[in-house]
């Protein structure tokens, strides 16, 4: 199990996409996209029907399952899911996210949804507030890192994240 990096995107179309797919659990059953297997993945691991979403375009770097997505926006993981399914769909991508024209600031951004093809589901995100300074420390980044991109730490990275940062609200 890894933690993930995950950004959710600081420009307000992705923060609506956040909130609709990745804040709000998605019933899927209503979208004919998805593959006969993907679809039964998904009931097997969501079985009231119904999972969050969010997708990179960097199949290494892709949460698989039981891998902890740590979701993160101007200086701060804001929530965590586990994840529990893993997929390309760049049709199904298509759907749950619209084209957008990227900024100079987010150039090397797919311009087109089927670029996010590597999605993952996992349940409702605990909310957290986390600096990420704090983290850059433990994992032995230097303190500005600025984590572009959806960013698998190594196993060790993971452990002291894991063992170092504790939930205090349950």
């Amino acid at each position: 199990m890894a933690v993930v990096m995950v950004p959710t995107g600081w420009h307000r179309r992705s923060q609506e996409d956040w909130h609709s797919t990745a804040g709000t659990p998605v019933p899927f059953s209503k979208y004919g996209q998805l593959t006969h297997d993907q679809l039964r993945w998904l009931t097997y691991a969501f079985p009231d029907g119904a999972a969050c979403f969010w997708a990179t375009s960097k199949y290494d770097d892709m949460p698989q399952p039981r891998d902890q997505a740590w979701f993160h926006m101007d200086g701060f993981v804001i929530g965590i899911g586990e994840v529990r399914a893993a997929f390309d769909n760049p049709d199904l991508a298509g759907v749950l996210w619209q084209d957008f024209i990227p900024t100079e600031k987010e150039k090397g951004l797919p311009t087109t949804p089927a670029g996010w093809r590597y999605i993952f589901a996992f349940e409702k995100p605990r909310p957290s507030v986390i600096d990420k300074r704090a983290i850059n420390q433990i994992v032995g980044f230097k303190p500005g890192n600025r984590w572009q991109g959806t960013h698998r730490l190594s196993e060790d990275q993971s452990t002291a994240l894991q063992s170092r940062l504790v939930w205090t609200i349950r």
